[in-house]
Protein backbone atom coordinates (compact mmCIF):
# COMPACT_ATOMS: atom_id res chain seq x y z
CA UNK A 1 0.00 0.00 0.00
CA UNK A 2 1.41 3.39 -1.01
CA UNK A 3 1.93 6.38 1.29
CA UNK A 4 -0.61 9.21 1.27
CA UNK A 5 0.70 12.74 0.64
CA UNK A 6 -0.72 16.25 0.27
CA UNK A 7 -0.54 15.82 -3.51
CA UNK A 8 -3.36 13.26 -3.25
CA UNK A 9 -5.82 15.87 -2.02
CA UNK A 10 -8.20 17.09 -4.70
CA UNK A 11 -8.83 20.87 -4.68
CA UNK A 12 -11.93 22.01 -2.78
CA UNK A 13 -14.62 23.05 -5.28
CA UNK A 14 -15.86 26.06 -3.29
CA UNK A 15 -15.16 27.94 -0.02
CA UNK A 16 -17.97 25.88 1.56
CA UNK A 17 -16.72 22.45 0.51
CA UNK A 18 -15.48 20.03 3.17
CA UNK A 19 -14.05 16.52 3.11
CA UNK A 20 -15.56 13.72 5.20
CA UNK A 21 -14.25 10.25 5.98
CA UNK A 22 -16.41 7.28 5.09
CA UNK A 23 -15.58 3.92 6.69
CA UNK A 24 -15.44 1.20 4.04
CA UNK A 25 -15.33 -1.75 6.38
CA UNK A 26 -14.63 -2.33 10.03
CA UNK A 27 -11.77 -4.80 10.31
CA UNK A 28 -10.46 -5.15 13.85
CA UNK A 29 -8.09 -2.32 14.69
CA UNK A 30 -7.54 -1.22 11.06
CA UNK A 31 -10.55 0.59 9.57
CA UNK A 32 -10.25 1.62 5.94
CA UNK A 33 -11.58 5.05 4.96
CA UNK A 34 -12.34 7.10 1.88
CA UNK A 35 -12.37 10.91 1.58
CA UNK A 36 -15.59 12.25 0.05
CA UNK A 37 -16.24 15.91 -0.82
CA UNK A 38 -19.49 17.70 0.14
CA UNK A 39 -20.97 21.15 0.26
CA UNK A 40 -21.27 21.62 4.02
CA UNK A 41 -25.02 22.33 3.89
CA UNK A 42 -25.61 19.10 1.94
CA UNK A 43 -23.32 16.80 3.90
CA UNK A 44 -24.75 13.52 5.25
CA UNK A 45 -24.82 12.91 9.04
CA UNK A 46 -21.31 13.02 10.46
CA UNK A 47 -19.37 13.32 13.69
CA UNK A 48 -16.96 16.25 14.06
CA UNK A 49 -14.06 15.01 16.16
CA UNK A 50 -12.46 17.12 18.91
CA UNK A 51 -9.11 15.77 20.04
CA UNK A 52 -5.56 16.87 20.77
CA UNK A 53 -2.65 16.61 18.36
CA UNK A 54 -0.14 16.20 21.17
CA UNK A 55 3.41 16.88 19.98
CA UNK A 56 2.23 16.75 16.38
CA UNK A 57 4.58 13.86 15.59
CA UNK A 58 3.06 11.57 12.94
CA UNK A 59 3.73 8.27 14.71
CA UNK A 60 0.74 6.30 13.43
CA UNK A 61 -0.96 5.68 10.10
CA UNK A 62 -4.40 4.81 8.74
CA UNK A 63 -5.69 3.72 5.36
CA UNK A 64 -7.26 6.60 3.39
CA UNK A 65 -8.20 6.18 -0.29
CA UNK A 66 -6.13 3.02 -0.48
CA UNK A 67 -2.95 4.70 0.81
CA UNK A 68 -1.37 4.83 4.24
CA UNK A 69 -1.67 8.30 5.71
CA UNK A 70 0.64 9.34 8.59
CA UNK A 71 -1.34 10.69 11.59
CA UNK A 72 -0.71 11.38 15.26
CA UNK A 73 -0.90 8.47 17.69
CA UNK A 74 -3.80 10.04 19.57
CA UNK A 75 -5.91 10.42 16.41
CA UNK A 76 -5.17 6.81 15.54
CA UNK A 77 -6.37 5.71 18.99
CA UNK A 78 -9.55 7.78 18.56
CA UNK A 79 -10.42 6.37 15.15
CA UNK A 80 -9.90 2.77 16.24
CA UNK A 81 -11.98 3.29 19.38
CA UNK A 82 -14.97 5.12 17.90
CA UNK A 83 -15.26 3.75 14.37
CA UNK A 84 -17.60 0.99 15.61
CA UNK A 85 -19.95 3.59 17.09
CA UNK A 86 -19.83 5.60 13.87
CA UNK A 87 -20.63 2.62 11.67
CA UNK A 88 -23.43 1.46 13.96
CA UNK A 89 -25.05 4.90 13.80
CA UNK A 90 -24.42 5.54 10.10
CA UNK A 91 -22.11 8.51 10.68
CA UNK A 92 -19.19 9.74 8.63
CA UNK A 93 -16.23 11.44 10.35
CA UNK A 94 -14.58 14.87 10.15
CA UNK A 95 -11.10 15.12 11.67
CA UNK A 96 -9.01 18.19 10.86
CA UNK A 97 -5.63 16.49 10.45
CA UNK A 98 -6.98 14.25 7.67
CA UNK A 99 -9.82 16.34 6.20
CA UNK A 100 -7.78 19.54 5.76
CA UNK A 101 -4.66 19.68 3.62
CA UNK A 102 -2.38 21.01 6.37
CA UNK A 103 0.38 21.84 3.89
CA UNK A 104 -1.84 24.32 2.00
CA UNK A 105 -1.93 27.62 3.95
CA UNK A 106 -4.69 29.03 1.74
CA UNK A 107 -6.92 25.99 2.27
CA UNK A 108 -6.12 25.96 5.96
CA UNK A 109 -7.17 29.61 6.32
CA UNK A 110 -10.34 28.94 4.32
CA UNK A 111 -11.33 25.88 6.37
CA UNK A 112 -10.68 27.66 9.67
CA UNK A 113 -13.31 30.23 8.59
CA UNK A 114 -15.75 27.30 8.33
CA UNK A 115 -14.76 25.69 11.62
CA UNK A 116 -17.74 26.87 13.65
CA UNK A 117 -20.14 25.79 10.90
CA UNK A 118 -18.47 22.38 10.62
CA UNK A 119 -19.18 21.69 14.29
CA UNK A 120 -22.67 23.24 14.21
CA UNK A 121 -23.71 21.12 11.21
CA UNK A 122 -22.39 17.89 12.73
CA UNK A 123 -24.89 15.32 13.96
CA UNK A 124 -22.60 14.68 16.92
CA UNK A 125 -19.49 16.32 18.34
CA UNK A 126 -17.19 13.53 19.48
CA UNK A 127 -14.74 14.47 22.21
CA UNK A 128 -11.81 12.07 22.48
CA UNK A 129 -10.20 12.19 25.93
CA UNK A 130 -7.80 9.32 25.30
CA UNK A 131 -7.30 5.70 26.30
CA UNK A 132 -8.70 4.15 29.45
CA UNK A 133 -6.17 4.64 32.26
CA UNK A 134 -5.79 6.03 35.80
CA UNK A 135 -9.14 4.53 36.88
CA UNK A 136 -11.02 6.41 34.16
CA UNK A 137 -13.58 3.60 33.78
CA UNK A 138 -14.28 3.69 37.52
CA UNK A 139 -14.58 7.48 37.46
CA UNK A 140 -17.08 7.45 34.59
CA UNK A 141 -19.21 4.81 36.32
CA UNK A 142 -19.19 6.95 39.48
CA UNK A 143 -20.19 10.03 37.47
CA UNK A 144 -23.36 8.18 36.50
CA UNK A 145 -24.00 7.43 40.19
CA UNK A 146 -23.61 11.14 41.05
CA UNK A 147 -26.06 12.01 38.29
CA UNK A 148 -28.61 9.51 39.56
CA UNK A 149 -28.28 10.84 43.13
CA UNK A 150 -28.37 14.56 42.32
CA UNK A 151 -30.93 14.92 39.53
CA UNK A 152 -33.92 14.58 41.93
CA UNK A 153 -32.35 17.19 44.26
CA UNK A 154 -31.76 19.59 41.38
CA UNK A 155 -35.41 19.25 40.39
CA UNK A 156 -36.48 19.93 44.00
CA UNK A 157 -34.49 23.19 43.92
CA UNK A 158 -36.05 24.27 40.59
CA UNK A 159 -32.89 23.58 38.60
CA UNK A 160 -30.53 25.48 40.93
CA UNK A 161 -27.40 23.30 40.85
CA UNK A 162 -25.57 25.30 43.54
CA UNK A 163 -28.38 25.16 46.11
CA UNK A 164 -29.07 21.50 45.41
CA UNK A 165 -25.44 20.51 45.91
CA UNK A 166 -25.02 22.85 48.91
CA UNK A 167 -27.87 20.92 50.58
CA UNK A 168 -25.84 17.68 50.54
CA UNK A 169 -23.85 16.73 53.62
CA UNK A 170 -20.10 15.90 53.67
CA UNK A 171 -20.94 12.58 55.36
CA UNK A 172 -22.75 11.35 52.22
CA UNK A 173 -20.29 8.61 51.33
CA UNK A 174 -22.07 7.78 48.06
CA UNK A 175 -21.20 11.26 46.82
CA UNK A 176 -17.96 12.14 48.60
CA UNK A 177 -16.58 8.76 49.69
CA UNK A 178 -14.62 7.87 52.80
CA UNK A 179 -10.85 7.41 53.27
CA UNK A 180 -9.65 4.52 51.12
CA UNK A 181 -13.10 3.79 49.66
CA UNK A 182 -13.91 2.90 46.07
CA UNK A 183 -15.74 6.24 45.79
CA UNK A 184 -12.58 8.09 46.83
CA UNK A 185 -10.63 6.14 44.24
CA UNK A 186 -13.23 7.24 41.68
CA UNK A 187 -12.66 10.88 42.69
CA UNK A 188 -8.95 10.42 42.05
CA UNK A 189 -9.78 8.95 38.64
CA UNK A 190 -12.10 11.87 37.85
CA UNK A 191 -9.38 14.34 38.84
CA UNK A 192 -6.95 12.60 36.45
CA UNK A 193 -9.59 12.64 33.70
CA UNK A 194 -9.96 16.42 34.03
CA UNK A 195 -6.19 16.93 33.76
CA UNK A 196 -5.83 15.18 30.41
CA UNK A 197 -4.29 17.13 27.51
CA UNK A 198 -7.65 17.64 25.75
CA UNK A 199 -8.71 20.22 28.35
CA UNK A 200 -5.69 22.41 27.52
CA UNK A 201 -6.46 23.00 23.80
CA UNK A 202 -7.69 26.39 22.60
CA UNK A 203 -9.85 24.96 19.83
CA UNK A 204 -11.94 22.88 22.27
CA UNK A 205 -13.75 26.07 23.29
CA UNK A 206 -15.37 26.26 19.86
CA UNK A 207 -15.64 22.53 19.31
CA UNK A 208 -17.09 21.50 22.69
CA UNK A 209 -19.56 24.34 23.25
CA UNK A 210 -21.56 23.89 20.04
CA UNK A 211 -25.14 22.63 20.20
CA UNK A 212 -27.10 21.11 23.05
CA UNK A 213 -25.54 19.23 25.95
CA UNK A 214 -26.64 15.87 24.49
CA UNK A 215 -25.01 16.60 21.12
CA UNK A 216 -21.55 16.39 22.70
CA UNK A 217 -20.41 12.83 23.41
CA UNK A 218 -17.22 12.28 25.37
CA UNK A 219 -15.22 9.11 24.68
CA UNK A 220 -12.53 7.61 26.89
CA UNK A 221 -11.34 4.19 25.88
CA UNK A 222 -14.56 2.21 25.31
CA UNK A 223 -16.64 4.41 27.63
CA UNK A 224 -18.85 7.24 26.48
CA UNK A 225 -21.02 9.82 28.29
CA UNK A 226 -22.77 13.07 27.43
CA UNK A 227 -22.17 16.63 28.66
CA UNK A 228 -25.08 16.54 31.12
CA UNK A 229 -23.34 13.76 33.06
CA UNK A 230 -20.12 15.79 32.99
CA UNK A 231 -21.92 19.01 34.04
CA UNK A 232 -23.32 17.46 37.21
CA UNK A 233 -19.93 15.96 38.07
CA UNK A 234 -18.23 19.34 37.58
CA UNK A 235 -20.77 21.16 39.77
CA UNK A 236 -20.29 18.54 42.50
CA UNK A 237 -16.50 18.72 42.29
CA UNK A 238 -16.60 22.53 42.46
CA UNK A 239 -18.52 22.31 45.74
CA UNK A 240 -16.35 19.51 47.14
CA UNK A 241 -13.14 21.31 46.22
CA UNK A 242 -14.25 24.65 47.68
CA UNK A 243 -15.35 23.10 50.99
CA UNK A 244 -12.48 20.59 51.17
CA UNK A 245 -14.80 17.63 51.60
CA UNK A 246 -12.86 14.99 49.65
CA UNK A 247 -10.52 12.39 51.12
CA UNK A 248 -7.96 12.60 48.33
CA UNK A 249 -5.87 15.06 46.39
CA UNK A 250 -8.11 16.67 43.76
CA UNK A 251 -6.40 19.06 41.34
CA UNK A 252 -8.42 22.20 40.60
CA UNK A 253 -9.85 21.66 37.07
CA UNK A 254 -10.19 25.39 36.38
CA UNK A 255 -10.15 24.94 32.61
CA UNK A 256 -13.08 22.51 32.79
CA UNK A 257 -15.02 24.93 35.00
CA UNK A 258 -14.44 27.81 32.56
CA UNK A 259 -15.42 25.66 29.58
CA UNK A 260 -18.64 24.60 31.30
CA UNK A 261 -19.55 28.24 32.04
CA UNK A 262 -19.07 29.21 28.40
CA UNK A 263 -21.01 26.20 27.17
CA UNK A 264 -23.89 27.13 29.49
CA UNK A 265 -23.95 30.64 28.01
CA UNK A 266 -23.96 29.32 24.44
CA UNK A 267 -26.74 26.82 25.17
CA UNK A 268 -29.12 29.64 26.15
CA UNK A 269 -27.97 31.87 23.27
CA UNK A 270 -26.42 34.45 25.57
CA UNK A 271 -24.50 37.39 24.20
CA UNK A 272 -20.81 36.52 24.20
CA UNK A 273 -18.27 39.17 23.28
CA UNK A 274 -15.01 38.45 21.48
CA UNK A 275 -13.21 39.55 24.66
CA UNK A 276 -15.16 36.99 26.72
CA UNK A 277 -13.91 34.21 24.46
CA UNK A 278 -10.36 35.50 24.09
CA UNK A 279 -10.05 35.67 27.86
CA UNK A 280 -11.00 31.99 28.11
CA UNK A 281 -8.68 30.98 25.28
CA UNK A 282 -5.59 32.71 26.65
CA UNK A 283 -5.35 30.12 29.45
CA UNK A 284 -5.36 27.31 26.86
CA UNK A 285 -2.74 26.04 24.44
CA UNK A 286 -2.44 26.17 20.67
CA UNK A 287 0.42 25.26 18.39
CA UNK A 288 0.08 28.51 16.45
CA UNK A 289 -0.29 31.74 18.53
CA UNK A 290 -2.61 33.16 15.85
CA UNK A 291 -5.13 30.48 16.78
CA UNK A 292 -5.58 32.19 20.16
CA UNK A 293 -7.63 34.69 18.11
CA UNK A 294 -8.89 32.56 15.22
CA UNK A 295 -10.36 29.89 17.54
CA UNK A 296 -12.60 32.59 19.08
CA UNK A 297 -14.15 33.93 15.89
CA UNK A 298 -16.88 31.31 15.51
CA UNK A 299 -18.09 31.79 19.07
CA UNK A 300 -18.22 35.54 19.69
CA UNK A 301 -21.56 37.16 18.91
CA UNK A 302 -20.33 40.75 18.55
CA UNK A 303 -18.20 40.14 15.46
CA UNK A 304 -19.06 39.26 11.87
CA UNK A 305 -17.22 36.95 9.48
CA UNK A 306 -15.72 39.93 7.64
CA UNK A 307 -14.38 41.81 10.71
CA UNK A 308 -11.36 39.55 11.25
CA UNK A 309 -10.60 36.99 8.55
CA UNK A 310 -8.24 34.08 9.37
CA UNK A 311 -5.06 34.44 7.36
CA UNK A 312 -2.01 32.38 8.28
CA UNK A 313 0.27 34.50 6.12
CA UNK A 314 -0.07 37.36 8.65
CA UNK A 315 2.33 37.76 11.58
CA UNK A 316 1.21 37.21 15.18
CA UNK A 317 1.63 40.93 15.86
CA UNK A 318 -0.60 41.87 12.92
CA UNK A 319 -3.31 39.44 14.02
CA UNK A 320 -3.31 40.76 17.61
CA UNK A 321 -3.36 44.34 16.32
CA UNK A 322 -6.44 43.46 14.26
CA UNK A 323 -8.33 42.77 17.49
CA UNK A 324 -7.32 46.16 18.91
CA UNK A 325 -8.34 47.98 15.72
CA UNK A 326 -11.69 46.19 15.72
CA UNK A 327 -12.47 47.53 19.19
CA UNK A 328 -11.05 50.98 18.52
CA UNK A 329 -13.65 51.23 15.76
CA UNK A 330 -16.44 50.67 18.28
CA UNK A 331 -18.35 53.63 19.72
CA UNK A 332 -17.73 54.76 23.31
CA UNK A 333 -17.73 53.63 26.08
CA UNK A 334 -16.08 50.38 24.95
CA UNK A 335 -13.40 51.57 22.52
CA UNK A 336 -10.66 51.33 25.19
CA UNK A 337 -11.84 48.05 26.74
CA UNK A 338 -8.96 46.18 25.08
CA UNK A 339 -6.52 47.85 27.50
CA UNK A 340 -7.98 45.79 30.32
CA UNK A 341 -6.61 42.61 28.76
CA UNK A 342 -2.99 43.73 28.75
CA UNK A 343 -0.96 41.77 31.30
CA UNK A 344 2.19 43.77 32.14
CA UNK A 345 5.24 41.49 32.34
CA UNK A 346 6.49 40.29 35.73
CA UNK A 347 8.75 37.45 36.82
CA UNK A 348 5.65 35.22 36.60
CA UNK A 349 3.54 36.66 33.76
CA UNK A 350 4.12 37.30 30.05
CA UNK A 351 7.89 37.55 30.04
CA UNK A 352 7.82 37.01 26.25
CA UNK A 353 5.78 39.85 24.71
CA UNK A 354 6.63 38.72 21.15
CA UNK A 355 7.67 42.29 20.22
CA UNK A 356 4.15 43.59 20.84
CA UNK A 357 3.64 47.22 21.86
CA UNK A 358 2.97 47.51 25.61
CA UNK A 359 -0.70 48.41 24.93
CA UNK A 360 -1.52 45.38 22.76
CA UNK A 361 -2.83 42.32 24.64
CA UNK A 362 -0.81 39.15 24.16
CA UNK A 363 -3.60 36.63 23.64
CA UNK A 364 -1.16 33.73 23.86
CA UNK A 365 -0.44 34.27 27.56
CA UNK A 366 -2.44 34.06 30.75
CA UNK A 367 -2.29 36.10 33.94
CA UNK A 368 -5.21 37.99 35.43
CA UNK A 369 -8.77 38.69 34.37
CA UNK A 370 -9.89 42.09 33.16
CA UNK A 371 -12.10 44.19 35.40
CA UNK A 372 -15.78 43.90 34.47
CA UNK A 373 -17.07 46.46 31.97
CA UNK A 374 -20.83 45.78 31.81
CA UNK A 375 -23.40 45.40 34.60
CA UNK A 376 -24.88 42.50 32.60
CA UNK A 377 -22.20 40.75 30.54
CA UNK A 378 -24.89 38.96 28.51
CA UNK A 379 -26.58 42.18 27.41
CA UNK A 380 -24.69 44.22 24.76
CA UNK A 381 -26.74 47.30 25.70
CA UNK A 382 -26.07 47.03 29.42
CA UNK A 383 -24.85 50.09 31.25
CA UNK A 384 -21.21 50.27 32.31
CA UNK A 385 -19.85 49.07 35.65
CA UNK A 386 -17.61 52.15 35.95
CA UNK A 387 -17.19 55.44 34.13
CA UNK A 388 -14.08 57.01 35.65
CA UNK A 389 -13.76 59.42 32.72
CA UNK A 390 -17.20 60.91 33.25
CA UNK A 391 -18.45 62.36 29.96
CA UNK A 392 -15.04 62.77 28.30
CA UNK A 393 -15.25 61.31 24.80
CA UNK A 394 -12.50 59.03 23.47
CA UNK A 395 -10.24 60.04 20.57
CA UNK A 396 -7.60 57.27 20.49
CA UNK A 397 -5.50 56.76 17.38
CA UNK A 398 -2.68 54.49 16.24
CA UNK A 399 0.21 55.96 14.27
CA UNK A 400 2.23 54.06 11.67
CA UNK A 401 5.05 53.31 14.07
CA UNK A 402 2.57 51.48 16.33
CA UNK A 403 2.22 54.14 18.99
CA UNK A 404 -1.18 54.57 20.68
CA UNK A 405 -2.20 58.19 21.29
CA UNK A 406 -4.78 58.77 24.05
CA UNK A 407 -5.91 61.90 25.87
CA UNK A 408 -6.68 62.55 29.51
CA UNK A 409 -5.23 63.58 32.85
CA UNK A 410 -2.51 62.41 35.22
CA UNK A 411 -4.30 62.24 38.58
CA UNK A 412 -1.96 60.53 41.06
CA UNK A 413 1.21 58.49 41.61
CA UNK A 414 1.66 55.07 43.21
CA UNK A 415 3.49 55.50 46.51
CA UNK A 416 3.35 52.00 48.10
CA UNK A 417 2.77 48.49 46.74
CA UNK A 418 1.86 45.27 48.53
CA UNK A 419 2.95 41.74 47.70
CA UNK A 420 1.47 40.50 44.41
CA UNK A 421 -1.07 37.67 44.56
CA UNK A 422 -0.35 34.75 42.24
CA UNK A 423 -2.16 31.86 43.97
CA UNK A 424 -5.76 30.87 43.32
CA UNK A 425 -8.28 30.00 46.03
CA UNK A 426 -7.44 26.30 46.12
CA UNK A 427 -3.69 26.85 46.42
CA UNK A 428 -3.42 30.00 48.51
CA UNK A 429 -6.77 30.71 50.11
CA UNK A 430 -6.99 34.41 50.95
CA UNK A 431 -3.70 34.61 52.85
CA UNK A 432 -2.14 37.22 50.54
CA UNK A 433 -5.27 39.35 50.67
CA UNK A 434 -5.24 39.25 54.48
CA UNK A 435 -1.65 40.53 54.40
CA UNK A 436 -2.92 43.58 52.51
CA UNK A 437 -5.28 44.69 55.32
CA UNK A 438 -4.19 48.27 56.22
CA UNK A 439 -2.62 48.67 59.64
CA UNK A 440 -4.25 52.10 59.88
CA UNK A 441 -7.67 50.66 59.07
CA UNK A 442 -9.49 52.85 61.61
CA UNK A 443 -8.07 56.08 60.16
CA UNK A 444 -10.29 58.22 57.92
CA UNK A 445 -10.08 57.53 54.18
CA UNK A 446 -9.49 60.75 52.18
CA UNK A 447 -12.75 60.30 50.26
CA UNK A 448 -14.97 59.23 53.16
CA UNK A 449 -15.32 56.29 55.54
CA UNK A 450 -12.30 54.47 56.96
CA UNK A 451 -9.25 52.95 55.32
CA UNK A 452 -10.53 49.46 56.24
CA UNK A 453 -13.87 50.11 54.57
CA UNK A 454 -12.10 51.40 51.47
CA UNK A 455 -9.84 48.33 51.45
CA UNK A 456 -12.79 45.91 51.74
CA UNK A 457 -14.38 47.56 48.70
CA UNK A 458 -11.13 47.88 46.72
CA UNK A 459 -10.20 44.18 46.78
CA UNK A 460 -13.64 43.40 45.29
CA UNK A 461 -13.38 46.39 42.91
CA UNK A 462 -16.65 47.47 44.57
CA UNK A 463 -18.64 44.72 42.80
CA UNK A 464 -20.66 41.69 43.86
CA UNK A 465 -22.86 38.95 42.38
CA UNK A 466 -25.70 36.89 43.82
CA UNK A 467 -24.63 33.66 42.18
CA UNK A 468 -21.46 32.18 40.67
CA UNK A 469 -23.26 31.64 37.37
CA UNK A 470 -24.94 35.07 37.39
CA UNK A 471 -24.02 37.44 34.55
CA UNK A 472 -25.23 40.45 36.56
CA UNK A 473 -22.91 42.41 38.84
CA UNK A 474 -23.82 45.11 41.30
CA UNK A 475 -21.79 47.97 42.73
CA UNK A 476 -21.19 48.60 46.46
CA UNK A 477 -19.64 45.15 46.84
CA UNK A 478 -17.19 44.46 49.66
CA UNK A 479 -15.67 41.44 51.35
CA UNK A 480 -17.56 40.26 54.43
CA UNK A 481 -14.83 38.77 56.61
CA UNK A 482 -17.37 37.59 59.20
CA UNK A 483 -18.94 35.13 56.73
CA UNK A 484 -15.53 34.17 55.31
CA UNK A 485 -14.18 33.28 58.76
CA UNK A 486 -17.29 31.58 60.17
CA UNK A 487 -17.30 27.79 60.65
CA UNK A 488 -18.83 26.49 57.40
CA UNK A 489 -20.66 23.71 59.27
CA UNK A 490 -22.78 26.45 60.88
CA UNK A 491 -23.79 28.06 57.58
CA UNK A 492 -27.09 27.44 55.81
CA UNK A 493 -27.08 26.30 52.14
CA UNK A 494 -27.87 29.90 51.11
CA UNK A 495 -24.99 31.25 53.24
CA UNK A 496 -22.61 28.62 51.87
CA UNK A 497 -23.58 29.68 48.36
CA UNK A 498 -23.04 33.36 49.26
CA UNK A 499 -19.64 32.64 50.81
CA UNK A 500 -18.48 30.61 47.81
CA UNK A 501 -19.62 33.31 45.36
CA UNK A 502 -17.87 36.03 47.39
CA UNK A 503 -14.55 34.19 47.54
CA UNK A 504 -14.61 33.17 43.88
CA UNK A 505 -15.28 36.76 42.81
CA UNK A 506 -12.58 38.04 45.17
CA UNK A 507 -9.91 35.74 43.71
CA UNK A 508 -11.10 36.50 40.18
CA UNK A 509 -10.00 40.08 40.83
CA UNK A 510 -6.94 39.67 43.05
CA UNK A 511 -4.99 36.87 41.31
CA UNK A 512 -2.38 38.56 39.12
CA UNK A 513 -2.79 41.86 40.95
CA UNK A 514 -1.48 43.77 43.95
CA UNK A 515 -2.89 46.38 46.30
CA UNK A 516 -1.32 49.82 46.20
CA UNK A 517 -1.58 53.16 47.98
CA UNK A 518 -1.20 56.47 46.18
CA UNK A 519 0.64 59.65 47.16
CA UNK A 520 -2.77 61.12 48.04
CA UNK A 521 -3.51 58.26 50.43
CA UNK A 522 -5.99 56.43 48.15
CA UNK A 523 -6.25 52.64 47.99
CA UNK A 524 -6.28 50.83 44.67
CA UNK A 525 -5.94 47.47 42.93
CA UNK A 526 -3.62 47.17 39.94
CA UNK A 527 -1.64 44.63 37.90
CA UNK A 528 1.09 42.62 39.62
CA UNK A 529 3.68 44.51 37.58
CA UNK A 530 2.93 48.01 38.91
CA UNK A 531 5.65 49.69 41.00
CA UNK A 532 6.19 52.69 43.22
CA UNK A 533 6.56 55.79 41.04
CA UNK A 534 4.18 54.63 38.29
CA UNK A 535 1.59 57.26 37.43
CA UNK A 536 -2.20 56.85 37.49
CA UNK A 537 -4.10 58.39 34.61
CA UNK A 538 -7.64 59.01 33.50
CA UNK A 539 -8.19 58.49 29.75
CA UNK A 540 -11.03 60.05 27.79
CA UNK A 541 -13.48 57.26 26.99
CA UNK A 542 -11.97 54.90 29.57
CA UNK A 543 -14.18 53.19 32.12
CA UNK A 544 -11.36 52.58 34.59
CA UNK A 545 -8.11 54.30 35.53
CA UNK A 546 -4.79 53.32 33.97
CA UNK A 547 -1.20 52.93 35.14
CA UNK A 548 1.71 54.21 33.03
CA UNK A 549 5.49 54.10 33.43
CA UNK A 550 7.74 56.76 31.97
CA UNK A 551 10.21 55.73 29.25
CA UNK A 552 13.47 57.39 28.24
CA UNK A 553 11.58 59.38 25.59
CA UNK A 554 9.73 62.47 26.89
CA UNK A 555 5.95 62.15 26.64
CA UNK A 556 6.09 58.40 25.88
CA UNK A 557 5.04 55.71 28.34
CA UNK A 558 4.86 51.96 28.79
CA UNK A 559 1.35 50.78 29.57
CA UNK A 560 1.14 48.95 32.94
CA UNK A 561 -2.50 47.92 33.00
CA UNK A 562 -5.86 49.22 34.14
CA UNK A 563 -6.58 49.79 37.83
CA UNK A 564 -9.34 50.41 40.35
CA UNK A 565 -8.95 53.28 42.85
CA UNK A 566 -11.63 53.43 45.51
CA UNK A 567 -13.73 56.56 45.27
CA UNK A 568 -12.60 57.63 41.79
CA UNK A 569 -14.50 55.26 39.50
CA UNK A 570 -17.55 57.38 38.62
CA UNK A 571 -16.10 60.61 37.29
CA UNK A 572 -14.89 62.04 40.63
CA UNK A 573 -11.31 62.34 39.32
CA UNK A 574 -12.19 64.51 36.30
CA UNK A 575 -10.72 67.98 37.01
CA UNK A 576 -13.06 70.95 36.86
CA UNK A 577 -10.54 72.71 34.61
CA UNK A 578 -9.24 71.35 31.29
CA UNK A 579 -5.94 73.13 31.75
CA UNK A 580 -4.06 69.91 32.54
CA UNK A 581 -5.74 67.89 29.77
CA UNK A 582 -3.01 66.35 27.61
CA UNK A 583 -1.97 63.61 25.22
CA UNK A 584 -0.21 60.42 26.35
CA UNK A 585 1.78 58.38 23.84
CA UNK A 586 1.94 54.66 24.65
CA UNK A 587 4.82 52.67 23.17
Amino acid sequence: MSTHSEHMYKPLKSPRTIRLLKFLRGTDGSPEMKLIYFDIEKAPPYMALSYTWGSGALEDQVSVDGSLMPITANLGDAIRSIHGYLQKNGLMLWADLICINQADLHERSQQVRLMSLIYRCAETVGIWLGKAEDDSDLAIEQMRVWQEELEPLIQNYDGDFELAIASTVPANSKLYGTPGSIETRAWEGFSALLQRPWWTRAWIVQEATTGGAKKALLFCGQQKFDWITLRIALKLSHHALHHKILHCQFENPHRAFILEDLRGNREVGAYTSLFDVLEVLRSLECRDPRDSVYAALGIATDISDSDIIPDYTKSVKDVYLEVVKFYLSKPPPHSLDFLGFVIPPTEVFDSDRQNLPSWVPNWHTYGCYAFGKSIDSRNPKSREVYMACGNLAAHPRITDNQLLHVEGYQIDTIDEVCTACYLNLARGGVNVERSWVPKDGDCPYPLGGTNLEAFNHAICADTKRKDVSDSMVERAGSIDWEIVDRDTSLLTPAELKQRMCMLIDLKYLTVGRRLFKTSKGLIGLGAAGVEKGDIICLFSGGQLLYVLRETSKPGQYSFMGECYVHGLMDGEAVPTSSELYREFILT
